[in-house]
């Protein structure tokens, strides 16, 4: 496991200020990496370039010297992202509704889909930020990585 790590250090020490070339990356790893966009423009977080990049490394030294199968495990129910998105907060009452985020609260007419979409915005606006990769622990694959 020290030696995981270390390996993760000096690959992201290595990488840095260099552009990996994605061509030559893992597909599993490609599609763990990916950064989603959320739904609505100008609302939600998105993960950075930087967390996208680092996953994409730790994907790498994960899989490495590993055998296709034991690859394969090791990566199952890996999950890249923002974690739970920030959900509609919604209250209406008569027709009036209010929206509650982490920049404070908005209200819209009930029904009106650009007012909802503008409040979102308002309280919930765009922020890059870091996102951490999740892998099940490697003992899980003890019995196909040995």
């Amino acid at each position: 496991m020290k030696s995981l790590l270390a390996s993760i250090l000096l690959l992201g020490l290595l990488s840095c200020g260099s552009d990996s070339a994605d061509e030559n990356l893992d597909p599993r790893c490609q599609s763990i990496c990916i950064i989603d966009e959320p739904s609505l423009d100008g609302a939600f977080d998105i993960c950075s370039e930087a967390s996208a990049g680092l996953c994409k490394d730790e994907c790498t030294v994960r899989i490495e010297e590993a055998t296709s199968l034991c690859a394969t495990c090791l990566l199952e129910d890996a999950d890249f992202g923002v974690g739970i998105r920030a959900g509609s907060s919604d209250f209406c009452d008569n027709g009036i509704c209010q929206k509650i985020g982490r920049e404070g609260t908005c209200t819209y007419t009930q029904g009106d889909d650009q007012a909802r979409d503008d409040c979102s915005r308002q309280v919930f606006p765009r922020r890059e930020v870091h996102c951490d990769t999740e892998y099940a622990p490697v003992l899980d694959c003890s019995a196909i990585c040995q």
